[in-house]
Formats: structure tokens, C-alpha cells, sequence
């Protein structure tokens, strides 16, 4: 059989329940809702870790961080080890990569021929003195810290045109290609990730329609598990107000609407082009946002707004129309089913599965599935990882001798921590066993020691030589000056 085209559009932190097909009552996504009604929604998906690059290292190579190595957005996964990319490309296909993937290093491609667009942020991670630059008055707010919610709001930000420029590239690739192989076409998106900032129109209508929130109170903080209570404290977030979750929800919201139209255009250029009958497209994103739900924002924790993504699969006339996966997937479980399905080279272990069979016929996955999600950061937070089997998700924190868990079935809000109620020992128990094959407790503080002596270092020497950057955009020379809010009609600049 002739192998499929693949466009793989992959946003960042884009929050798996705030989407129309996921059933939000406030969110416009007719675009990506379309691809749900058109293919297979995977609705109970994870990261494999709630943080770029190591999501990203584990999606790309089909592992988990414990054994890529990449637990934190410092490191970078290694050249000399094949992604699946490399396997499509050796299996014949043109393999593009459009926009951001956040490679770490001077190693840009991991087994894409050719990259259109540069990385909206710097290559070396958080570390890099110049990776803030070209956020002008919003600085600092691309960052997991207080002032990205403070400064919140409508305006512009270098994400909209960035993502722009990345779709434009993209569809102008699909117009004039001449390339007889089958394409695998990476559109790498930046939004809805922060600074949490929407064009006025959509934060408008939003700010319009969204409920008002509840702040946290003295005595929600003091009632949390105390890695969450570290949390808010490390990133300056334990007394926000209610004017300023909602205004940043409503930005996300609009950031959100933003990124789906532009889906939308990305899905009409592969219809025009490829044709729907011969390419299977994919929209994901590499982890969520808690959006304040219980106080969190952000990432780098195991809640569901950060650890569930959206993933679905659409093939006209192949994949089922309009299904609903229930069952436990992963971004581990892309790269066998890309694999499978184009006939192509297999890396040499998986920790995920292909589900290509479930993407072809009615049948569901399997109930003793589990999945497994892994972080090492270096905010200040403990290493935690987190496991869930059927309606049961353990989050274990290392350092702490409290696990936190929940019954999505009955509680998917994640209101009532069972993880200390004797009634559930059995269940913990065994949740305990299946993280205890991928999760060293005392090894992960041994990794996060490591990490930050080399990060100490690798400051230095970026302070020295005034950063290094690889493939980002705007390329050299080049300015974005469109980094405003607009507040009270006024523009702050």
C-alpha cells in the first residue's frame, strides 16, 4: 500500500479539557472539534512528562524520561540515538519540521531533513541570556512566575505572530512542493502557551462569558499537599485575586480560538494539497495548563489540566469517523502507531504501543492499561512522577511520604484526595508497585543535583559569551516590536 502523507500539528500547553470536543460549554474550537468528527479523539491522553522537552524527547523517541534521560527543559535528547522521524526518513518519507520543537543543543533536526521556521524560544533552554528578548514589555512572562499573570490581559505577543508565521510556512510548503516521496510534516506551534495575552476581540468575548473564580484561601493552602503548597510558593502565586485568574483565563481561552483557526487554515491547505484521502493528520499538544484550577497555573505538576492533552487521529476513509477512545493513551503511543501504519523501520524499544488498531475499528483499549508521567525540574520543586490505571491516578512527590490520588470516574475534578483513605490501600498499593518499575525515589534527587551543577555552569559560560542561539526565529537581524497590552484603551508598550 502506498504510504500515507503525515501533518503532525503539535501546539504547546494546550490544556486537553478546554477544547469543544472535550466538552467545554465556553470554548470555540470548531477546527479541531472538526478533526474529532472526522477521526478518533483520544479522550483520556497524558504527557509522559507535564514539561517541553522531556514531553517532547519521550513523544519523539517513544520512551519514558527515566530511560531518555530528559527529565527538565536544560537537557537535550542524544544525537546518537535514533527518533522515530529518523525511522520515517529512512523509510523513505520527506520529513519537515515547521516552527517549535524546543531541541536543545546545537543538534536542530533529530531526523528532519529540512526545518522551515526557527524556535520562538532559545535552544538552550531557560539558561540562555538572550531567550527572553523578544518578549519587549511582557518579559519574563513567558516563564512559570507571578508576573505572567500580572501582566495578563489583551493585546499582542510575539507567540501570535510567530505561530502565523509558522502556518503561513507550512501551507506555502504543501502549495509548491514537487517532492514525489510522502511528506511527514511537523507544524510546531507555540500558543496558547503564556504570556497569557489574546488579541482584544477574543479576550473580550471571553472575559464576557467566563465565570468569575475563587480565589485560594489561607485555609485551602494550609488544607493542600505540601508539594503543592511549595508550588504556589516558588513561582509567587499563593494570593491572587479573582480579577486576575479570570483575566488570564480569558486570555488562554482567546489564545486557545486563536490557535484552532489557525489549524483550520493549516487542514484546508492538506485538503487542497495532499488530499484528506491520503494523509492522516494528527493535533496534539506536549502537556496542559492547570489554568488555576486549585490554585495552579502553568505546568510541572500532575493534575489533570497539565498532564491530560488532547490527541486525536484523522485519515478520511480509514481511521473510524467520530470515535471516542476511552481508554488510557499517550504521547509514548505516536511514534508505534506512525510507524506501523507507514510501514516503516521500528526504533529498537517502545515503552508506548500502537493503537492503530483502535484508530481502525470499534474496538477499545484494554482496562488495565496504565499510564506513566515523570518530571525532575528545576524550580524548586521535589522529582514527582505519577501513574494511572482504569478510574485510579497516584501522584507521588519524592520527599514526601503522602501520596495524593483520585477516582477520575467519580470525582474528575479532582476535588477529593483518597491517596491516605484505608479503604483504597489495596488500589495504592498496587498503583505504587507499577510507578516503582520506572520511578526511583532516591535516584530522581541524585538526577536533579546533577542537573542544576551542570546548569550552574552552563549560566556562566552563556554569560561570558552573550548566549548561543540555533535555528530561532526571528532569525538574526530581524525584530518583533508587537509585544503590548491594552489596557483601559491604552496600549503599554
Amino acid at each position: 500500500m502506498k504510504k500515507p502523507n503525515i501533518v503532525f500539528i503539535l501546539s504547546d500547553q494546550h490544556n486537553g479539557e478546554i477544547l469543544g470536543a472535550a466538552g467545554d460549554k465556553w470554548i470555540r474550537t470548531p477546527n479541531i472539534d472538526a478533526l474529532a468528527d472526522s477521526g478518533v479523539n483520544c479522550a483520556n491522553a497524558y504527557c509522559n512528562s507535564p514539561l517541553c522537552v522531556p514531553s517532547r524527547s519521550s513523544m519523539l523517541s517513544g520512551l519514558l524520561p527515566d530511560k531518555t534521560g530528559i527529565f527538565n527543559n536544560t537537557q537535550s535528547l542524544r544525537g546518537d540515538r535514533a527518533t522515530f522521524v529518523h525511522c520515517l526518513a529512512a523509510s523513505g518519507y520527506e520529513t519537515v519540521l515547521c516552527g517549535r520543537m524546543h531541541f536543545v543543543g546545537p543538534d536542530q533536526r533529530h531526523g528532519y531533513e529540512k526545518r522551515l521556521v526557527g524556535d520562538i524560544c532559545s535552544s538552550f533552554g531557560n539558561y540562555n541570556v538572550r531567550a527572553e528578548s523578544r518578549y519587549g514589555f511582557l518579559d519574563g512572562c513567558a516563564t512559570q512566575k507571578r508576573i505572567a499573570i500580572e501582566k495578563s490581559g489583551k493585546g499582542m505577543c510575539s507567540v501570535m505572530p510567530y505561530d502565523t508565521d509558522v502556518k503561513n510556512a507550512a501551507v506555502e510548503l504543501l502549495e509548491k512542493r514537487t517532492d514525489e516521496r510522502p511528506i511527514f510534516l511537523t507544524v510546531g506551534l507555540y500558543g496558547p502557551h503564556n504570556p497569557y495575552v489574546a488579541r482584544e476581540d477574543l479576550f473580550d468575548y471571553y472575559y464576557g462569558i467566563l465565570p468569575d473564580p475563587k480565589p485560594l484561601t489561607e485555609e485551602d493552602i494550609e488544607n493542600m499537599h505540601p508539594a503543592e503548597r511549595e508550588f504556589l510558593h516558588n513561582r509567587g502565586i499563593t494570593s491572587l485575586t479573582s480579577e486576575e485568574i479570570k483575566r488570564t483565563q480569558a486570555a488562554y481561552y482567546g489564545m486557545v480560538e486563536f490557535e484552532d483557526k489557525l489549524v483550520g487554515e493549516i487542514v484546508e491547505a492538506v485538503e487542497r494539497t495532499l488530499g484528506l484521502e491520503n494523509t492522516i493528520i494528527i493535533y496534539t499538544s506536549d502537556h496542559g495548563d492547570c489554568m488555576g484550577k486549585h490554585g495552579l497555573f502553568w505546568k510541572s505538576n500532575f493534575r489533570e489540566g497539565a498532564a491530560h492533552v488532547p490527541l486525536i487521529f484523522s485519515w478520511k476513509g480509514r481511521f473510524q469517523q467520530g470515535k471516542k477512545l476511552t481508554g488510557l493513551t499517550s504521547l509514548l503511543d505516536i511514534a508505534p502507531t506512525l510507524l506501523e501504519v507507514s510501514g516503516s523501520i521500528y526504533l529498537p524499544e517502545f515503552d508506548g504501543e500502537s493503537i492503530l488498531e483502535f484508530l481502525e475499528t470499534d474496538s477499545q483499549i484494554a482496562e488495565d492499561k496504565y499510564v506513566v508521567s515523570e518530571i525532575i525540574d528545576i524550580k524548586k520543586d521535589n522529582p514527582a512522577a505519577m501513574v494511572r490505571r482504569g478510574r485510579y491516578k497516584l501522584i507521588r512527590h519524592s520527599g514526601y511520604e503522602q501520596v495524593m490520588m483520585f477516582d477520575l470516574s467519580e470525582d474528575p475534578d479532582e476535588m477529593h484526595d483518597i491517596g491516605s483513605d484505608p479503604k483504597f490501600e489495596s488500589i495504592r498499593m498496587e498503583l505504587l508497585e507499577l510507578l516503582g518499575r520506572h520511578w526511583d525515589e532516591q535516584k530522581s534527587f541524585e538526577i536533579l543535583d546533577l542537573s542544576r551543577r551542570h546548569v550552574d555552569i552552563l549560566v556562566d559560560c552563556m554569560k561570558q559569551q552573550k548566549g548561543i542561539l540555533y535555528d530561532e526565529w526571528p532569525q538574526e537581524g530581524e525584530e518583533r516590536n508587537q509585544n503590548y497590552l491594552i489596557v483601559d484603551g491604552k496600549i503599554l508598550s
